[in-house]
């Protein structure tokens, strides 16, 4: 046998290893993969199973109205409106006010803060 046909024997030999080490590895992940599958299935289903507690839409509404029932509810809006009387202007058709950044608009009304506090006071009473 000459020299090239036994590389090319040993090349055949090192490849069908090399396919039969790869599919045995394959299916060994595979079934890592199925068995962390079922063992997640099993979890989900132990979960499930534990899941008794119905919510209804009066529930609902009963829970907020203890809870709105507990808290004190306040706030404030602040706004404002411009106007520029300069003689730039034509009876304040220009939309821009010259040296302004924040409140550049002309003729427009202007929302500055708005607050909304929801504050459940605090009970001091030493047995709750």
């Amino acid at each position: 046998m000459s020299v090239r046909a036994q590389r090319l024997k040993v090349i055949g030999l090192c490849l069908a290893a090399a396919v039969v080490l790869g599919q045995t590895q394959a299916r060994a992940d595979e079934q890592q993969l199925m068995d962390r599958i079922k063992a997640l299935e099993d979890k989900i289903a132990v979960l499930e199973g534990k899941s008794t507690q119905t919510v209804t839409q009066a529930s609902v509404a009963s829970a907020t109205l203890d809870f709105l029932n507990q808290v004190n509810l306040s706030g404030f809006v602040s706004a404002s409106y411009f106007y520029d009387f300069s003689k730039g202007t034509v009876g304040g058709a220009n939309p821009m006010i010259a040296g302004r950044l924040f409140d550049a608009n002309n003729n427009s009304f202007i929302p500055d803060k708005f607050k909304l506090t929801l504050e459940k006071p605090v009970d001091f009473s030493p047995t709750n």
